[in-house]
């Protein structure tokens, strides 16, 4: 699903106008984005958590040409679903 399937969803459970959904969905996704970057933990009940995790800087070989070389450290993006969506998706196999 893409931000327009998503805005039409939700414009059609809730009955608000388009444009207001997909406002609505900016600014959500613009909110939990710069409270990832923040390093904020976002919790959404009922769907689950969105966190950072910080790799660590490592030394490792380039595939191609054996050669060692260092990536750098990388912050990540790491979804926990909550409880109760992993039991949704177990019971709807």
């Amino acid at each position: 699903m893409n931000k327009v399937e998503l805005t039409k969803a939700l414009v059609k459970q809730t009955q608000v106008d388009p444009q207001i959904a997909s406002e609505f969905i900016d600014k959500l996704f613009e909110t939990v984005a710069e409270n990832l970057v923040k390093g904020e933990k976002i919790t959404l009940a009922g769907l689950g958590t969105f966190s950072t995790h910080l790799h660590k800087q490592r030394a490792t070989l380039h595939p191609k040409t054996k050669q060692p070389i260092e990536l750098p450290a990388l912050k990540m993006i790491k979804f926990q679903p909550s409880d109760k969506l992993k039991h949704r998706l177990e019971t709807n196999k």
